[in-house]
């Protein structure tokens, strides 16, 4: 007679292949989207998910708004950081580092495209074809964490580009700023009710309470289901299977204690502390809204644990020309050349105020979020940078940096961090992986090693 388990299944008729391809996959598609939740252990709290939120522009900033005028920790901040007053002890101003592998001509083309590869990338004649670069910082992160998440890393924009590129650098280079390898970019979504759908797929906005807590309770009892499956095949299974079953339960076990976490909070929202998916975006919004659209799915995304990798494209050259609701007469390329940029109320200005601004929404929004431990902000790495210093004479040299956030206290904020001109960048990425557990030694063609943090 043939076993059957509370759920009916007939074990025997139930292969590794089914197993694996069936429930497990049932499993890790449906339950990503409902738990997010740090972890809750009997007495005591968990460390929360470490977080990395990439966000590049281009054509440079006027540094003499973005650098504090002293280094350490007592600056002032400048300018175009005003926004971050209420963080300040939550960020750092990183000035001196750059990226000389973005060497023209096509300094922009080749730019952007090194901003966060430190891999100078391969003139393909601007048409697209037998392009190279590099791993990007982001997924250097995603090989190694994008496992915990139902989505490894997300790719997010605001404008598609137009299929243009720069000299001898074709637009795959101006369009994406994350590579997961040298011959894969990854290409951004613009389409901010896309990511919304990306984000909560299988969740109905509106549910209630109750009945999210019963699709949880359901989730658990899946967890049970594969569980005794497991106990029962694995005496079965070869080495190699009993390898990637116990690699899937890895896994598994981190769904089952955020989902026991979503229980013990009352399973509101997505998984508990008001992780609620909220309204659709609408469609044709402006440019602002976009941004604002892309930043708060940004941290629902972060804050859900769907995933805990983002990289977002604010502007770049080719796709700069829609800052017309700040009154300027010309695209954000054309403003960084126009002959006035350095009068102290120039267009050029203006539009780097308003991405200064921009990315303390941001980041304010994130160290709104109360976690067990902490804030979303402190317990993630925000990082802006930039293809350029001063956009007019196109400097890679030195680069206008920001970092947001401590990884859980293992990075030191609230400092101004004054470089030599040119140090290389691929050096903070690396302090940077390491402090958020990634394990990694050197970054970018020229190998770079930590990059020491003076106090």
């Amino acid at each position: 007679m043939k076993r059957l388990n509370p759920y009916g299944t007939r074990l025997e008729g139930f292969s590794r292949r089914r197993f694996l391809g069936g429930t497990g996959a049932a499993l890790m598609v449906g339950i990503p989207a409902l738990d997010v939740l740090t972890a809750r252990k009997a007495g005591a709290q968990a460390a929360a998910p470490q977080r990395l939120m990439c966000i590049g522009a281009g054509n440079g900033f006027r540094m003499d708004e973005f650098t504090p005028t002293t280094p350490g920790a007592n600056y002032e901040l400048p300018r175009i950081l005003q926004s971050f007053a209420p963080i300040k002890n939550k960020i750092s101003v990183f000035t001196g580092l750059g990226i000389d592998e973005a060497r023209g001509p096509g300094d922009h083309g080749s730019g952007v495209a090194v901003t966060f590869t430190c891999v100078t990338a391969k003139p393909n004649g601007g048409g697209g074809t037998g392009f190279g670069l590099g791993i990007s910082f982001d997924q250097v992160m995603a090989k190694q964490l994008g496992k915990l998440t139902r989505i490894p890393s997300l790719q997010l924009g605001l404008r598609d580009g137009p299929p243009l590129g720069d000299g001898p650098y074709g637009p795959v280079y101006l369009k994406n700023l994350s590579w997961a390898s040298a011959t894969e970019p990854l290409a951004p979504t613009v389409n901010p009710g896309v990511v919304f759908d990306q984000i909560f797929t299988g969740l109905d906005p509106a549910a209630t309470a109750a009945e999210r807590t019963r699709r949880l309770s359901r989730s658990m009892s899946v967890l049970d289901y594969v569980a005794e499956e497991r106990a029962l095949l694995y005496p079965t299974l070869s080495g190699a299977d009993r390898a990637r079953i116990d690699q899937y339960f890895t896994s598994a076990r981190e769904i089952e204690r955020r989902l026991a976490a979503a229980k013990t909070d009352g399973g509101g929202g997505v998984g508990g502390l008001g992780c609620s998916p909220g309204a659709r975006p609408a469609v044709n919004l402006s440019y602002p809204d976009t941004f604002k659209a892309m930043a708060d799915l940004s941290i629902l995304a972060l804050q859900c644990d769907v995933t805990r990798i983002i990289m977002l494209q604010m502007a770049c050259y080719r796709n700069d020309n829609y800052f017309g609701f700040l009154n300027v007469s010309k695209d954000h390329h054309a403003l960084s050349h126009a002959g006035g940029e350095a009068l102290p109320n120039s267009e050029y200005r203006i539009v780097n105020r308003w991405i200064g601004d921009q990315l303390g929404y941001l980041f304010n929004r994130m160290d709104a979020v109360k976690e067990p431990t902490g804030t979303l902000l402190d317990n993630s790495i925000g990082v802006f940078n930039n293809d350029c210093g001063d956009g007019n004479s196109h400097d890679h040299r030195s680069l206008p940096v920001l970092v947001a956030g401590t990884a859980r206290g293992k990075f030191p904020a609230g400092r101004h961090y004054l470089y030599p001109r040119n140090t290389p960048c691929g050096g903070l990425y690396v302090t940077l992986l390491n402090a958020m557990g990634v394990n990694i030694q050197t970054f970018g063609e020229k190998g770079s090693g930590p990059l020491s943090l003076p106090t």
